[in-house]
């Protein structure tokens, strides 16, 4: 029974040990954090406001394009008469 003891007390110092390093690299971050930084790091780049022209073309071409082909698919669904004419296009498209 003492060795157990013994064990779990070893174990929560260990336990309380780790709690109290991590705490201290918690100040220390703290610490670092609020000194000012060393003249020779540069500082971060300002965010882009705006993005390019040709990027911003691509990304509405893409919109355009997902609209129209969820609406081929709700028409190719919905038309059941048409399924041959369907399998045609179908084949068109992806060759």
């Amino acid at each position: 029974m003492r060795a157990a003891t013994s064990r779990s007390t070893f174990l929560l110092g260990r336990i309380c040990g780790l709690l109290y390093a991590s705490d201290a690299r918690t100040a220390r971050t703290k610490r670092r954090r609020a000194q000012p930084c060393p003249a020779q790091v540069r500082p971060m780049k300002p965010a882009v406001a705006q993005f390019s022209l040709a990027l911003r073309l691509v990304h509405w071409l893409m919109v355009v394009l997902l609209i129209t082909m969820l609406f081929m698919v709700i028409v190719m669904v919905s038309v059941a008469e048409t399924r041959t004419w369907r399998i045609g296009l179908h084949r068109r498209l992806a060759s």
